[in-house]
């Protein structure tokens, strides 16, 4: 082949491809005309659509220039029938802001931008509220082609939402200071609202009233389930409203009436559905209603019986003289118990300030016979006549005990206890305020006499049972027997509340005139008494039935008029172990003390004996009179002492206030509290006060070395 061959082959080859590129070219060419008309319809489309749109739509290009608008965006933005194709947004609006523009920009970057509530200032001066929101738009090639910005003026919204908070506010304040009872409660039980009026007339707190269901528990207790199905039949009606009348408690316990009214049921905005109640207090006209009420049956009753209106009259007006005297009967009796009562608790406190005065004067009497007994001899006449006066002192001091005993209401201490010991002392002790006249006789034939008791409330019960016998044998001679004895009840005695089993029977019989039948049901009432005034109180028998039945017995009675009374009391005997409850033997404190004692005691008696017994214990003692001297001196140096011993009652300052001011001063220091009056304060209340100890006058040295020794160790 000639290279002119060649060359042509060539140029035929090369003139082939440049055809096939050409109609590839062709055919990108169609393709792309048909796409960028696709587009061109779209965008006309979409220009269509936003002119058309009901919202307030603007398109725009890269440039800020308008592509397409709404209708809406022009009268929305007072542009009337402008043309604003193709103009710049910044030449249709010149005054328009940077805060804007750069909001432009951050959309042209491709940040969506949306605000729901924006101020529009206008030309004019007036603002408007606008919801807005700005979206980037592209074109096929995927770069920014411009923007769309929606827009909402919601100005006439944003006055209807300030109008309706203004309204809520109003008429929240509105039932806040209503003149009545008014409250607003959702279908939940949420209360939403509620009128100081309600609060002030019911004493509840908006605490109390959280919750409608809540508050109506409490208001309307047995009625509460009422008022829950009236409302929820109110919500279940949807128009029906309640009017109903109830009694409501206050928060104090009492109890007046209202008349409740609701209002048809409503909806909240957020969808919950909510009543209003409003209430009126018709107790005055209930109870007027109730007189009218009253008044008319009985009009009704003197027509239907007018045939026998003078009888029922006189009937009735014998019944009110009746009523009257018996009022008036009973109105002396109380006033006669209280006076007995008065002046039981007179002597009480009467005997209590006496036992106080006496145990200090023996306190110091015990404790210096104790020590003039350690110097001197046993075998001497001298030694006999101390240990004689000691007994003396010790019994004296034991007599006082059991008149506070008897005369105040104690602790109870329950604890296995033998009663024949008892017997004979409580016996022993009653011999001097019997009459001559009576003989006192008693036998003890028991042969379990142990209970679980109370030896001072068992004492209680013999000595009331022993004196209402000599107060009806009164001055005439008689006699009276006790008997203690063991038995074994069967079957149950259920009238008295008693189990079978082995009891200890404890028998006062009398031999005086007895108890007339129609007393017999009356004996073991409180103030019950058929004595004179000031013979009695009427308080004894009834003391004895409930001591009785508190140690689980029981107490009957037989009399015949003319023959005597016998009271026959039931104890349950006890069958434990009585080694488990005896107290273990005291060897006292071995060792001498060190510590330094500041001692303050109004009686100089007191206050030099229990120095000397204290120095020779070997405790250094700084001995005062005077409470607030005392109190200076703790002031002054409060770490050089280790422990306060105070008497309770002393003038200028107590006991207790001097004990709490030395707490104030030092906390933790012991501080131990005298007193001769067992019921001025009890351990727990001492106790509380930060009382480490509590010794009760007169002690002998070795339970005060005891009771100091314990309170500094402890």
């Amino acid at each position: 082949m000639t290279e002119t061959d060649k060359t042509k082959d060539r140029l035929m080859k090369e003139l082939a491809d440049a055809r096939r590129r050409i109609s590839e070219l062709e055919k990108k060419t169609s393709e792309f005309k048909e796409m960028e008309e696709n587009l061109r319809e779209s965008e006309q489309k979409l220009a269509l659509f936003i002119e058309n749109a009901p919202a307030a739509i603007a398109m725009f290009d890269s440039g800020m220039r308008y592509l397409a608008v709404s209708r809406r965006w022009l009268r929305d933005y007072n542009l009337g029938d402008a043309d604003v194709i193709g103009k710049s947004h910044y030449e249709v609006f010149p005054e328009i802001s940077e805060r804007w523009k750069k909001i432009h920009r951050r959309a042209l970057a491709g940040e969506p931008q949306r605000c729901d509530e924006d101020p529009f200032p206008r030309l004019d001066g007036s603002v408007d509220w606008v919801r807005w929101e700005i979206l980037p738009w592209c074109r096929h090639n995927g770069h920014i082609s411009g923007i769309i910005m929606l827009t909402e003026v919601i100005t006439e919204r944003k006055k209807i939402e300030e109008a309706l908070r203004l309204s809520e506010e109003q008429f929240r304040r509105a039932i806040e200071n209503a003149p009545i009872p008014i409250i607003m409660h959702a279908e939940d039980g949420e209360v939403l609202q509620i009128s100081r009026t309600w609060t002030e007339l019911t004493g509840y707190t908006l605490e109390d009233m959280q919750t409608f269901d809540g508050w109506i528990s409490r208001a309307y207790g047995e009625g509460a389930e009422t008022v829950r199905r009236h409302v929820r039949e109110l919500f279940a009606g949807g128009g029906r409203m309640i009017n109903v009348e109830f009694p409501i408690r206050t928060r104090d316990g009492s109890f007046r009436y209202w008349s409740f009214n609701t209002s048809s049921p409503g909806t909240l905005r957020d969808g919950r559905r909510f009543i209003v109640g409003m209430a009126m207090d018709i107790t005055d006209r209930k109870k007027i209603d109730e007189e009218l009420r009253m008044h008319r049956d009985r009009l009704e009753s003197l027509v239907a019986e007018r045939t026998a209106e003078l009888e029922e009259r006189n009937r009735k007006l014998g019944e009110e003289i009746a009523e009257r005297w018996k009022a008036e009967a009973e109105k002396r009796k109380m006033e006669a118990q209280l006076a007995q009562a008065q002046r039981i608790e007179a002597l009480d406190r009467f005997a209590g300030g006496i036992a106080h005065d006496l145990n200090n004067i023996l306190y110091p009497i015990l404790i210096n016979i104790e020590d003039l007994l350690a110097e001197t001899p046993v075998d001497s006449s001298r030694h006999d006549l101390l240990d004689q006066t000691m007994k003396a002192v010790i019994r004296q001091k034991d007599l006082i005990k059991k008149i506070l005993s008897f005369g105040r209401q104690s602790e109870v201490e329950m604890k296995p206890l033998h009663v024949s010991p008892l017997v004979e002392e409580t016996i022993d002790f009653l011999r001097s305020t019997v009459p001559s006249t009576i003989e006192i006789k008693y036998h003890l034939d028991a042969q379990g006499d142990a209970v679980m008791g109370d030896s001072t409330e068992i004492q209680q019960v013999i000595m009331n049972l022993v004196q209402n016998a000599a107060d009806a044998l009164g001055s005439q001679k008689g006699t009276i027997e006790v008997d203690l004895k063991s038995t074994h009840l069967e079957p149950v005695r259920a009238d008295q509340e008693m189990n079978a089993g082995d009891y200890l029977e404890l028998g006062v019989r009398d031999t005086g005139s007895g108890i007339a039948p129609d007393v017999l049901d009356h004996i073991f009432e409180p103030f019950y008494t058929t004595k004179r005034l000031g013979r009695g109180s009427g308080m004894g028998l009834s003391v004895v039935y409930g001591i009785v039945k508190r140690h689980k017995g029981a107490v009957t009675v037989r009399s015949t008029t003319g023959e005597g009374t016998v009271f026959t009391v039931y104890l349950p005997v006890y069958a434990g172990d009585l080694s488990a409850w005896m107290p273990s033997p005291d060897t006292g404190p071995s060792e001498k003390g060190r510590e330094r004692i500041l001692l303050i005691d109004d009686e100089e008696s007191i206050l030099t004996s229990l120095q000397r017994v204290l120095k020779l214990a070997g405790y250094r003692v700084t001995a005062v009179k005077d409470s607030t001297e005392g109190l200076r001196l703790f002031e002054k140096e409060p770490h050089e002492y280790d422990l306060v011993v105070t008497d309770l009652t002393m003038p200028k300052m107590t006991g207790i206030e001097l004990a709490e001011k030395i707490r104030g001063i030092r906390p933790g220091m012991p501080v131990i509290l005298s007193t001769g009056y067992n019921d001025a304060i009890s351990e727990d209340e001492a106790n509380s006060l930060g009382v480490r100890e509590l010794l009760l006058k007169p002690t002998d040295s070795r339970e005060l070395k005891k009771v100091i020794r314990r309170a500094l160790e402890h």
